[in-house]
């Protein structure tokens, strides 16, 4: 797939990554997900709301009642992390911190029907919202089951994954986020979180999903390559990087 990125040039002022011809380089993988919120705001912008369009307030300009303070705006993921969502631009969305709390895990087509529904003035609104809210239910239920995708299944690369190499800068410690992703996966029996790798097959994010699904002897995992990303850090070749996955049978579920 290919990632969501401004139509100009752009240079990080930390040196984490660079635009150039309507490629993104990244020269830090570890500044991965700082680079995708700086993206995001890039190409949305702080205007409004992604859902109630209520603008945001620039601190200089006078109070409006009908506007939300700055302070007040958020990134969303339109598909939630909880459910496997990365933290990509495609995923994500600015939004008030309102919007954001009352839309939860729900992705985006089940919240915007939520939203109709409560700005509904119908008699059977209290109907209309348990039946709204039964439904969400049953997909949950399939999803846990394995027999429902929220995600956009061409999200995912289809062909077979053979290596996938890290720089020294990616590793990390085991910690709390590898046992929390343990434990989901002790639950639902299955891995819902997405490796994200550069078109040269470097590592962006999914380090402890790598790590448990070699710990549980997992050997299918969803990837997704972003086809306009290079990596182009230290080290640069493929031969001084560390492989933190070898596997012929490394293949989208």
């Amino acid at each position: 797939m290919k990632l969501l990125l401004p139509d100009y040039d752009y240079k990080f002022p930390d040196g984490s990554a660079e635009i150039r011809d309507k490629v993104l380089y990244f020269y830090r993988p570890g500044a991965f997900d700082d680079v995708m919120y700086q993206l995001t705001y890039m190409i949305f912008g702080k205007k409004e709301c992604y859902f109630c369009h209520r603008p945001f307030l620039d601190l200089n300009e006078p109070y409006s009642p009908d506007s939300i303070y700055v302070t007040q705006t958020t990134l969303d993921h339109l598909y939630s992390q909880t459910r496997g969502g990365s933290t990509i631009t495609n995923n994500l969305r600015p939004t008030c911190s309102r919007c954001n709390a009352l839309k939860g895990k729900m992705c985006e087509d089940e919240f915007r029907q939520y939203l109709e529904i409560m700005q509904s003035t119908d008699s059977q609104k209290a109907m209309l919202l348990e039946e709204f809210r039964q439904e969400c239910d049953e997909r949950e239920k399939r999803w846990k089951k394995g027999e429902y995708e929220y995600l956009p299944v061409d999200w995912f690369t289809q062909d077979q994954i053979q290596n996938i190499y890290a720089s020294i800068w990616i590793r990390e410690p085991l910690g709390a986020e590898f046992y929390r992703k343990e434990k989901i996966l002790r639950k639902l029996k299955f891995l819902p979180f997405v490796v994200v790798v550069t078109r040269n097959r470097f590592l962006l994010s999914g380090f402890n999903t790598i790590m448990i699904a070699k710990k549980h002897h997992i050997s299918k995992v969803r990837v997704m390559v972003l086809e306009n990303t290079e990596y182009h850090g230290f080290p640069i070749s493929k031969e001084e990087s560390i492989i933190v996955w070898y596997s012929p049978r490394f293949l989208f579920l």
